[in-house]
C-alpha cells in the first residue's frame, strides 16, 4: 500500500523508510513504529517515528520491545522476523519519504511503547 506525502499516518503503523546511517555514511530502507499523536500526524509534513531492528538482543533494555513475527501482534505489524522496538532509536521523517505500511500494531502493545519511551525520554 504505497502512500504520497499527502496521505494520513496513524500513531502506531508500522511504516517502511529509507534512514540514515548514525554515521550518516549510507542509508537503509527500514521498518518504523510511527509514536506521533494522530493530530500531529494529519496537519505535519513529517512523523516522529522509533525504530524496529531484526538484531533481538539476548536482554532488552528498558527501552526495547521485543515482538516475536509468529505472534499476533507480529502478524498484525506485518513484521516478517522476531524484532525489537528500540524507543532509544527516535527519527523525524518527512512524510514523503514512506515507501509503504507494512501493517500497525495493537493498542497494547502501544501502551508497552509508551512505557519504553517514557523510559526513554525521562518522562517519569
Amino acid at each position: 500500500m504505497d502512500r504520497t506525502d499527502q496521505a494520513i499516518y496513524r500513531r502506531g503503523e508500522v511504516l517502511l523508510v529509507e534512514l540514515p546511517f548514525a554515521d550518516i555514511t549510507g542509508s537503509k530502507v527500514r521498518p518504523v513504529v510511527v509514536v506521533q499523536n494522530d493530530i500531529a500526524n494529519k496537519v505535519s509534513g513529517n512523523l516522529i517515528v522509533v525504530s524496529v531492528s531484526a538484531r533481538v538482543p539476548h536482554r532488552l533494555l528498558p527501552t526495547q520491545h521485543r515482538v516475536e513475527a509468529a505472534s499476533p501482534v507480529g502478524r498484525q505489524a506485518g513484521l516478517i522476523k522476531d524484532s525489537v522496538i528500540d524507543c532509544s532509536v527516535i527519527y523525524t521523517v518527512a512524510k514523503n519519504r514512506i515507501r509503504r505500511k507494512l501493517g500497525a500494531l495493537p493498542d497494547e502493545a502501544m501502551s508497552k511503547i509508551d512505557v519504553c519511551l517514557r523510559v526513554s525520554l525521562a518522562l517519569d
